[in-house]
């Protein structure tokens, strides 16, 4: 291949093909060539920029290569040398799926989905939230995102406590009952949950989470981020929809030029980690001192000592008596989407210091485990900058404990995405399902940051409360180093907030509505970027006093990008029957003798069936016969070699009592050719095999015809024939040697279909076969008692002193009048040589039924019932 200017040339099997230049912009230039076939036409489109050719076939994306890549040039060419020869079936059905993209724009409509936000630093204290501080969340929206920072204490060797989330998520579902957790994920007291309207779960597809520490070290998880990434309305072909990523954040905490450098920092971790461009564009180096770095920086901020020169900034400030718009309990904006507020100049980066020299008075110190040890000093672009400590104040401060440090925080639960190549789209089978980690085409993109930023106030304290105290909080946010950041360029560039219009969320005393010590700031944020059409519906805080921060809420109404799926699922079934007829008629094809399989038989029988294959194809085809194991079948493979060529298969399964039917699907694959499906269903038939003696007296014309519904009898016909056909008819070996099946199966036969013996067949036997006819019914005897769900004289209903015709009281009458008739039919075969041990041997199983038990106890029953 070689880049022309004007053209693309293509030097193929001797011959020249130019694919002319019809869009050129400072980024790429475009290609395009079409070709007419007699199936389709089909258009190949180009586009090269710096480094890559991006090939199109039919508007679909079909990959990717480097310029540079001269084996991934000759793959390419290769492809588009088999497109230019011929549109054959596969370019046909490329054709034929490429109709969904040409009408995508008219089945793509516009659906508004609601979401709601929240954001809350529960300060270790998630497990004590009252269940109606969930009031807050609104069941009508279609998504609730949730964010919460601080959910446990830090202790040592911490790790994510998954009792705080699962105690938090029974709790919140009880709120939205017509919600589903779409996404949950955890990092140490960062948590972020997803719920979304059951309706919509089956429009979500490719759900990733993601967690990532800047904490300790750059990498623990006690400050940081996680991520809940999901698609919305997206489409297996046609792409589109709107991916949606939320981003819970907690920074370091901290005021001054250093703390704000490494939020910066932190961000810019995060966004590399996640994915999510322009979080933080700050690129410049950080000094960051390994030796002073203290694991006590990295505390909650509420155990965080400060130290203050001013001593008047101890107290706790009131606010007025006033109720103010913080101490309702909810408050209710509808507002058009803004930008960040614009902050005044007066507080620029260069009164950063001015700030932090006003409230601490002193440098910072480093603590006396590092004092003589031997500071090093690195000077690393990507490494987190030294966290300035905070600064002590006076006060009594509850004991912190020192944690150890427990494994890295940096995770990732869903694998790198892959590009959707030609190969995909030739083998969709029709199932409208999406690989999660598949790179489709998403139209929109919604990216929401919350959490507790820890940005601050660059106000005096006392100042500071004065505006709050007269609501005038457009005053304090002039002086908030977020919008500051942001109007810098520094952070989160086209990034949205709703205006505010409640006070300050943080520091709180705890239970109370009262600052405490520090500069009040909104600390916890919400924030958006979209491509879409967002308004900002509410953006409030809560007065739920518990932590040191107030809840945030933020309700978003976004417009998405959806498609008419009931369309689409015309449009679709339409196209893959076009593309499976051409298939078809292109392969090698069988035809079978019938579909279905659909047999009856006797029970203890085996029942079979054939089902012919002929070949529709001129040349020679391999086919194999897949099936269940309780189906046989002969042969299961072989070859047709030529048209019309047939081959008998036999389909064949035994039919065992109790087992009902047999069901199994015959699948026969032709090598490069369409399966075959055959659904085979072998049945038994009714018998009296398997039935209790209850039931058998309600068989008096056997069990394939009308039962009654109350027996007619005290004592089964089907035993009474046998019985009385033995009778007369005694051999001392007939209860010892089995009959042959064939008669087996015809006594079963007049059995069930209620037909009394033909002693004329069965006497025939006698004399032809040695009493084959006296076997065969004394087998289908035993049969009758073997196969007795309950036998006559279940043991655990038998008293252990119970001997003799004493055990008759305790069973069911019917069964008392089977036994008592049995044992006289032996005792008078024993008049004709019918031993009598061969009878207890005999008689043990039949009646008590198979196990082990006790012997000497079933060995007493026998013999007191024979003497």
């Amino acid at each position: 291949m070689q880049l022309n200017t004007d053209t693309f040339s293509l030097s193929l099997d001797g011959r020249q093909f130019e694919l002319r230049k019809f869009e050129t912009n400072h980024e790429e230039d475009n290609w395009v060539h079409t070709k007419r076939g007699d199936a389709a036409s089909a258009k190949l489109v180009l586009r090269t920029a710096a480094k890559h050719i991006n090939v199109f076939l039919n508007g679909l994306d079909i990959g990717q290569i480097a310029k540079s890549d001269s084996a991934g040039l000759k793959k390419m060419n290769e492809l588009v040398t088999t497109w230019i020869k011929d549109i054959g079936p596969v370019d046909n059905q490329t054709a034929r799926i490429a109709e969904l993209m040409v009408q995508k724009q008219q089945l793509t409509v516009q659906r508004s989905v609601s979401v709601q936000a929240l954001t809350w630093n529960v300060n270790g204290l998630l497990a004590k939230v009252d269940p109606s501080t969930w009031e807050v969340l609104n069941p009508g929206k279609d998504v609730v995102i949730l964010g919460f920072q601080e959910t446990d204490q830090l202790s040592r060797n911490i790790t994510s406590n998954p009792q705080t989330l699962q105690t938090t998520l029974s709790g919140i579902a009880a709120q939205l009952p017509d919600h589903k957790l779409l996404a949950q994920v955890q990092l140490l007291g960062l948590m972020a949950i997803v719920y979304i309207k059951t309706s919509l779960v089956p429009y979500v597809t490719r759900i990733q989470t993601l967690s990532s520490g800047t904490g300790f070290l750059g990498m623990w998880g006690n400050k940081g981020a996680v991520l809940i990434r999901f698609a919305l309305f997206q489409d297996s072909i046609m792409g589109g929809g709107t991916e949606f990523s939320i981003v819970n954040c907690h920074l370091s905490a901290g005021e001054g030029a250093s703390q704000l450098g490494r939020r910066r920092w932190e961000l810019r971790e995060i966004s590399q980690r996640f994915n999510i461009p322009m979080l933080s564009l700050n690129t410049a180096e950080h000094e960051f001192d390994t030796a002073v770095q203290q694991f006590a920086d990295y505390e909650l901020e509420e155990e965080t000592p400060l130290r203050y020169r001013n001593q008047t900034d101890r107290q706790i400030v009131k606010e007025t008596d006033e109720p103010t718009e913080h101490e309702q309990t909810a408050q209710h904006h509808t507002v058009e989407p803004v930008k960040p507020n614009e902050v005044s100049a007066q507080n620029a980066a260069d009164k950063d210091s001015n700030h932090t020299e006003k409230l601490s008075g002193k440098a910072s110190k480093t603590s006396k485990k590092d004092k003589g040890k031997r500071k090093r000093k690195q000077k690393i672009a990507d490494q987190p900058p030294e966290p300035e400590p905070e600064l002590e104040p006076e006060l009594e401060t509850e004991p912190v404990q020192k944690e150890e440090l427990p494994p890295l925080a940096h995770t990732e639960s869903l694998n790198s995405d892959k590009k959707v190549r030609f190969s995909d789209i030739l083998e969709y089978d029709g199932v409208d399902e999406v690989d999660p980690t598949a790179d489709y085409d998403v139209q929109d993109e919604v990216s929401i940051v919350l959490g507790d930023l820890n940005y601050r106030t660059l106000l005096d304290a006392e100042q500071s409360r004065d505006l709050i105290r007269s609501r005038q909080y457009d005053a304090v946010l002039e002086h908030d180093s977020l919008k500051q950041e942001i109007k810098k360029g520094h952070i989160l560039k086209d990034f949205c907030e709703g205006p505010i219009s409640f006070p300050p969320t943080f520091k709180y005393g705890r239970d109370t509505n009262q600052y405490v010590v520090r500069v009040p700031s909104y600390t916890d944020r919400i924030l958006y970027r979209s491509s879409n059409m967002v308004e900002v519906q509410k953006y409030q805080s809560f007065d739920v006093r518990l932590s040191d921060h107030r809840p945030v809420t933020a309700e978003l109404n976004v417009t998405t990008s959806s498609f008419d799926f009931e369309e689409r699922g015309k449009i679709l079934d339409k196209v893959l029957r076009a593309v499976d007829h051409a298939e078809n008629i292109s392969q090698p094809r069988l035809e079978v003798s019938t579909q279905v399989i659909d047999v009856k038989g006797p029970v203890l029988s085996t029942v079979s069936a054939w089902v012919v294959l002929t070949s529709m194809s001129s040349r020679a085809i391999r086919w194999t016969v897949h099936h269940g194991s309780k189906v046989q079948v002969t042969p299961s493979s072989g070859i047709l070699l030529h048209e019309s060529n047939k081959q008998r298969i036999l389909v064949k399964a035994a039919l065992r009592v109790g087992t009902g039917s047999i069901s199994d699907v015959l699948i026969i694959k032709p090598s490069g050719g369409a399966d075959v499906f055959i659904s085979v269903d072998f049945a038994a038939l009714p018998s009296c095999l398997g039935s209790s003696l209850e039931d058998m007296c309600c068989m008096p014309h056997g069990a394939r015809n009308e039962r009654t519904v109350e027996p007619t009898t005290n004592l089964p016909k089907q035993i009474w024939s046998c019985i009385n056909y033995l009778w007369i008819r005694v051999d001392p070996e007939m209860l010892s040697e089995p009959g042959e099946p064939g008669l087996i199966q015809q006594v079963l036969e007049w059995l069930d279909t209620g037909v009394e013996f033909d002693e004329q067949v069965l006497d025939t036997a006698n004399k032809t076969s040695s009493n084959a006819g006296i076997h065969a019914v004394a087998s289908v005897l035993i049969l009758l008692f073997q196969y007795l769900p309950v036998p006559p004289i279940p043991l655990n209903h038998i008293p252990s002193s119970a001997r003799g015709l004493s055990i008759l009281e305790h069973v069911p009458s019917v069964s008392a009048n089977v036994i008592i008739y049995l044992l006289g039919f032996i005792r008078h075969a024993f008049d004709f040589g019918f031993k009598r041990s061969t009878a207890a041997e005999i008689l043990d199983p039949l009646l008590m039924g198979p196990g082990d038990g006790d012997v000497q106890r079933r060995k007493d029953i026998i013999g007191s019932l024979l003497s």
